[in-house]
């Protein structure tokens, strides 16, 4: 839990479901023995209630309501993912055969250990998935695909401990193991490859030619947390909305801008100053940005049908960036790099 909070949830799953065996198996004093390491693991959680308490009051700028969760499901774990899918689902069913074979009236040479192990498995795999998907309704907060890394790592263990109950099994595993690593191995590779950011170019692109009295503008505002570690160069640069701390993702002070009527003016102030010296404006862009010809004006916050959540006002403050250079310049061109 130290490692990763949500992990909260899995421990609580864990012990859950070991409870569970050890009462199956008439063993109070082991249940009441796991219940002591997951109220060792809650105890240790206790020093952050004052920074939960605190996240609450801009925790709704990116909540994202319970649809998009399981869009996400989909999204990040099968969509064009049709090996991986037939690979989770041979794995449910061997299981699912497997637990009802080790629990039938009829089964022999099933040993106590097998169905305490089968029992103690499905209760975790059922246990953690289902707190995990309520964890996720509750908090709302947007899920990405290494959200599910934990709970896929859990019930594969889970389920493999189901599946194996012969030394025959044993074999298969390793041989469907072997086969799914040489079908995802390479695929995985190439996108392991793959750059996940070139703000390190373009910070290193804009030493060379941002000139000081140039004015460079990151948006949207969270690009400035890497940008300032990329950046050395003389030129001033600043975020949309501007932010006055960038060491870390303050939502608080983007709650600050969602209440002004006019957030963006003291950047289309420092980007009329720069123009009306001959100087230039870097837009280092990453997403978003297009000018309009009519903008609708958008009420602080949370007056808007939006409410708190932040990525309307994202789009906003980036087409009212746009909609005012493409008015007050006389030209621009655009310089990309194929990564």
């Amino acid at each position: 839990v130290q490692t990763l909070y949500q992990n909260a949830i899995f421990v609580l799953a864990v012990c859950l479901a070991a409870m569970g065996v050890a009462f199956w198996r008439r063993d109070r004093q082991r249940a009441f023995a796991l219940l002591g390491c997951g109220v060792v693991a809650a105890l240790s959680l206790l020093p952050y209630l004052g920074i939960l308490k605190a996240s609450s009051d801009w925790r709704p700028l990116n909540e994202t309501p319970a649809p998009g969760i399981f869009l996400g499901l989909y999204r990040d774990l099968f969509f064009n993912n049709g090996f991986l899918v037939a690979a989770w689902l041979a794995l449910l069913i061997a299981a699912a055969r497997s637990a009802r074979k080790t629990f039938s009236t009829f089964s022999v040479g099933v040993s106590e250990r097998q169905k305490n192990l089968t029992l103690y498995a499905v209760g975790t795999v059922v246990g953690s998935t289902l707190l995990y998907l309520v964890f996720l309704k509750v908090s709302q907060r947007p899920v990405q695909a290494w959200h599910w890394v934990s709970l896929m790592g859990l019930n594969a263990i889970c389920l493999e401990a189901i599946v194996i109950q012969t030394r025959a099994t044993r074999w298969v595993r390793m041989a469907i193991a072997l086969g799914v690593a040489v079908v995802v191995l390479p695929f995985s590779f190439g996108r392991a490859m793959t750059r996940q950011s070139n703000i390190d170019v373009m910070g290193a692109y804009l030493e060379k030619m941002a000139v000081p009295g140039d004015l460079i503008v990151l948006n949207p505002w969270w690009g400035g947390i890497t940008f300032q570690r990329y950046y050395h160069g003389g030129a001033a640069w600043t975020t949309v909305p501007p932010l006055r701390d960038l060491a870390v993702h303050r939502y608080d002070l983007v709650k600050e801008q969602m209440q002004l009527p006019d957030a963006l003016a003291p950047i289309f102030q420092q980007m009329t100053d720069v123009l009306k010296t001959g100087h230039r404006i870097w837009v280092v862009n990453g997403g978003f940005f297009r000018p309009v010809k009519t903008l609708p004006l958008m009420q602080p916050a949370p007056r808007e049908p939006s409410g708190w959540r932040d990525i309307p006002y994202v789009f906003y403050w980036s087409a009212q960036t746009a909609t005012f250079l493409e008015n007050h310049t006389v030209s621009h061109r655009q310089i990309g790099w194929n990564l």
